[in-house]
């Protein structure tokens, strides 16, 4: 097989993803098909995603000092409360930290000798990154966001689940769907995320209840009828029961 490049922030849960669309450049370039075993392990991929950037700091195997972009691994790099919400703010050079401080009302630390450059940040990194975790709270996220964008700084509105669940993008393509069940009533649903142009992916048949779909499911593993009933019978499988009528 070939060799290719996998994109060093992909997830353990993605490997397999990573895999087949190697896969399929691979075959696209030998212009065959070719069919074959794919492994994807967990630790291996999760290894290779949080150690991406902290590892090149031993890619001398003689290289001395920690195994750690400071940087990246302070607790402070987080998405911060804004007055109303939560934000994700990562300036970087000398301008952005300028418009940034300035919006939250502290000029003043322009020219501290803790941020006015980017050797003196990264020097006092914790301090910084904790600085800006207390000024996040003078201006709401939609102002965050009003006063950073224009100026290319790193910003974006981090939603809770509740604001997932009426997020404009997720309403404008489908994502949350709703459906009747025939006991429990009106559900909601997330839509596949990965559309398909020729087999879409939908909700075909409602969610069963325990024990719905046993005598289904026997049928289907080779038992007859009269085992099925004897199953039923003596206990060794069981299923639902019709709810009583009033």
């Amino acid at each position: 097989m070939a060799s290719s490049t996998s994109a060093p922030y992909s997830s353990g849960e993605t490997a397999s993803t990573q895999g087949a669309q190697h896969r399929l450049i691979w075959c696209s370039r030998q212009g065959r098909v070719r069919l074959e075993n794919t492994e994807s392990e967990q630790v291996r991929s999760r290894t290779a995603l949080f150690n991406w950037f902290n590892a090149r700091f031993k890619a001398l195997a003689d290289a001395n000092g920690p195994t750690k972009y400071i940087r990246l691994m302070t607790p402070w790099r987080k998405p911060y409360p804004s007055k109303d919400g939560w934000v994700a703010i990562l300036p970087y050079d000398n301008r952005q930290w300028a418009v940034v401080l300035k919006a939250a009302g502290r000029e003043d630390l322009v020219d501290h000798p803790h941020f006015n450059s980017f050797a003196a940040r990264q020097a006092n990194i914790e301090e910084v990154y904790s600085t800006l975790s207390e000024l996040a709270g003078a201006l709401t996220t939609d102002d965050w966001l009003a006063t950073l964008e224009p100026h290319g700084i790193p910003c974006t509105r981090v939603n809770t689940p509740e604001d997932l669940l009426v997020d404009p993008h997720l309403a404008d393509v489908g994502f949350w769907q709703h459906y009747d069940h025939p006991t429990e009533g009106e559900l909601r649903t997330m839509k596949f995320p990965v559309n398909f142009e020729k087999s879409p992916v939908s909700v075909r048949r409602h969610t069963p209840h325990l024990g719905e779909q046993t005598r289904e499911l026997l049928t289907e593993l080779g038992y007859d009828e009269a085992t099925v009933d004897a199953m039923l019978a003596t206990g060794a499988a069981r299923q639902k029961t019709e709810e009583p009528t009033a």
